[in-house]
């Protein structure tokens, strides 16, 4: 006696198909990793700085990760600034190592600048570009922050 095979194998195969369909929805996607704006915030000196005619002031800048976040240090992080009006910079790049300290794996800068002999409202404007990372990834990201001087 021979037994016919073939419903038995189709009703199977067709079980399986829908069984692996029903998990496809239910299978774990490959988190995308979070937006990196979302993983520190930038903060400065209170805004604006008030400094002296021929005097030298100080513009402290951090980059603070949330929990979970640090700002790499092992990659390239530059900031490039530019002052207007009647403000200075001794220096207008500045890389991961002149942080003046980092605190809670933020770098915080501590930027000199010096008035000119002339009142006036100016700025001091930093273009910065760094890799933040969480345990999934290390990603590029970019900031412009301006901080009004006014010389009196």
């Amino acid at each position: 006696m021979r037994f016919n095979r073939t419903p038995t194998l189709l009703a199977c195969s067709l079980a399986l198909a829908a069984l692996l369909a029903g998990c496809k929805d239910k299978a774990a996607a490959p988190s995308e990793p979070p937006d990196p704006k979302t993983l520190y915030r930038v903060e400065t000196s209170a805004a604006p700085i008030e400094v002296k005619q021929g005097q030298n002031g100080t513009l402290q800048l951090a980059i603070r990760p949330v929990d979970g976040a640090r700002v790499k240090a092992e990659t390239p992080f530059r900031a490039t600034l530019e002052a207007s009006g009647p403000v200075t910079l001794p220096k207008t790049e500045l890389a991961y190592e002149d942080s003046a300290r980092v605190e809670k794996e933020g770098p915080v800068f501590e930027i000199p600048f010096a008035a000119k002999d002339e009142a006036g409202k100016g700025a001091i404007d930093a273009d910065l570009t760094f890799f933040v990372c969480v345990a999934e990834a290390c990603m590029r990201t970019t900031e412009q922050v301006s901080v009004a001087v006014v010389v009196d």
